[in-house]
């Protein structure tokens, strides 16, 4: 006979973690937010203030199943929920195989027979768990109202594929081979776990690249914060939280936090410096991650829940995580379950659809940022309808040599502190060098294509044997243009800048070309007329 006793105490949970281990060690259990340590931790941290009710199904006094849930009263209507719900991306009950059926089927029945006015919602159920097909069957047979909705949930099982190969089909995909030989090209690119000492670093790195988009995780919130800090000081054999690290230049760029379990890793977050994002971190990162699950022995590579589309294109299979919603016999439950089942049809609806969903993180969140903030709000406002006119001016190579002048080309790890990192980062990945007098820098050149900062493309140079200087100042340019005498000088000056056409007219300069800049909300283009472009020149796009 079968009957159950409810946890609402941490400390009373404490004295059946040796059952709740010994079952999931039995199971070989691969879903870590049900360990014991992950739950306890929840419990610990942000589940303090929730009406939290594990339920212990007993046997012959002994513990043979537990149902992790809270509870909560809407309107009159009592709503158990599985715990960690928004948090825990899967969750279950744990209990042993050959008792799942039984245990399942009293505990429902014993809910239910107590509370008519009860709806029951139980999310990050998978597919391939027999719990969902259990309870499915336990509902269709006993007649309850129910809906279930399912989110899809990619995996890499790494003894499917040969994985050298696997890799090296991909390893060009979205240019992340191209773009991580040019970070390496432009400094010292580490990957290794996190240290003691970071724990803050990614938690900021993933706010600053939140800030302006809609953030559903609360991975960097003060509420949940504490917990995910909380998780990395567990270290087991069975479980434990991951978090590595891609450095460039001894600095953080982009992290991934996950958890193992028994063979599987789950990947729950990364974060990236947005600084960093033309050359796609978040890409580098997946693939270094992926190569060290393989090296240390993983079994799946499990990208989580959800359809962004970087998922899958490393998977290898696929299966569904459903969440279950079910009333009770009172009308009132059955109507609330209506209207959650709606909801929950329409986030699901929308989910699949990516551009929407980008648009509501990005786009969306972008504004809500701006209206809180009035200097970014009037510039939003200015940057919604733009045109600008560029001057393409020409000063042919010289023939007189100089003695040597005081300019260098500066390395970027020395310009990542500075006020201009982000820029210096942006030129240096479209192909420029960085040159300065004394550390500090002055100006850019690029040796095959003209552009400015603000251009989503550029274009190649009209003549052989040219650069492109780009970033200086009046003061400086007779200078500079001394610096590379010997090679014809191109440079651009909008049409508002008419103290630098003065300066450049001075010195020689003559204007060969211009270049229209249109801007309408997110749409931009860029026209070139009356360009002396030799035959075979062409657009060029960075």
């Amino acid at each position: 006979m079968f009957n159950y006793l409810i946890i609402t105490a941490l400390e009373q949970l404490k004295s059946y973690k040796k059952a709740w281990d010994d079952i999931l060690e039995q199971e070989k259990n691969t879903n870590p937010f049900i360990e014991y340590e992950w739950i306890s931790t929840w419990w610990a941290t942000i589940g303090q203030s929730s009406n939290v009710e594990i339920y212990v199904v007993m046997e012959d006094k002994e513990a043979i199943a537990f149902f992790p849930l809270m509870r909560k009263e809407h309107r009159g209507i009592q709503n158990l929920t599985f715990l960690a719900d928004g948090v825990a991306n899967y969750m279950d009950i744990v209990v042993k195989s050959e008792n799942k059926r039984n245990v399942l089927t009293y505990l429902l029945n014993a809910l239910f027979k107590k509370e008519d006015a009860l709806l029951l919602q139980l999310h990050g159920i998978s597919e391939e768990s027999a719990t969902s097909n259990i309870l499915e069957l336990f509902l269709v047979e006993n007649g309850f109202k129910y809906s279930f909705h399912r989110v899809v949930t990619p995996y890499l099982h790494f003894d499917k594929v040969n994985f050298q190969q696997f890799m090296h089909k991909r390893r060009k995909k979205h240019g992340v081979d191209r773009s991580e030989k040019k970070l390496e090209r432009l400094g010292n690119v580490q990957y290794y776990p996190l240290q003691s000492n970071e724990k803050s670093k990614i938690f900021g790195l993933f706010e600053s690249r939140w800030k302006k988009k809609i953030d559903t995780s609360g991975f960097a919130s003060t509420e949940r914060r504490p917990f995910f800090e909380a998780l990395l000081q567990i270290q087991n054999h069975n479980f434990k939280t991951e978090v590595d690290a891609l450095r460039f230049e001894q600095e953080i760029i982009a992290f991934a936090y996950g958890f193992s379990c028994r063979g599987r890793y789950v990947a729950y977050t990364l974060g990236f410096d947005s600084d960093f994002s033309m050359f796609g971190p978040g890409r580098l990162i997946d693939r270094r991650k992926l190569l060290q699950s393989y090296e240390e022995g993983e079994k799946i590579f499990d990208f989580s829940i959800g359809y962004e589309k970087y998922k899958f294109d490393w998977h290898t299979d696929v299966t569904f995580t459903r969440t279950f919603i079910i009333a009770g016999s009172n009308k009132k439950a059955k109507r609330q379950k209506f209207l959650l089942s709606l909801v929950a049809t329409v986030k699901e609806k929308i989910k699949q659809h990516q551009p929407f969903v980008k648009f509501k993180r990005d786009i969306l969140g972008k504004l809500i940022y701006n209206l809180r903030s009035k200097k970014e709000w009037l510039k939003s406002i200015f940057s919604i309808c733009q045109w600008r006119t560029w001057q393409l001016y020409e000063l042919e190579k010289g023939t007189k040599l100089y003695e040597k002048l005081p300019f260098e080309k500066l390395a970027l790890k020395s310009l990542l502190n500075s006020q201009r990192r982000a820029e210096a980062i942006l030129l240096s990945y479209q192909g420029f060098d960085l040159y300065g007098e004394d550390g500090i820098w002055e100006f850019q050149v690029h040796k095959s294509i003209y552009r400015n900062q603000t251009w989503q493309k550029g274009f190649e140079l009209p003549s052989t044997n040219s650069v492109f200087i780009d970033g200086w100042q009046e003061q400086d340019l007779e200078l500079i243009c001394h610096a590379f005498n010997n090679e014809t000088i191109y440079v651009i000056s909008n049409m508002s800048e008419w103290k630098k056409r003065r300066a450049l007219k001075k010195i020689g300069f003559k204007n060969v070309g211009v270049v229209h800049q249109w801007k309408f909300l997110q749409l931009e283009g860029l026209k070139n007329k009356k360009l002396l472009q030799k035959e075979g020149a062409r657009y060029s796009i960075y």
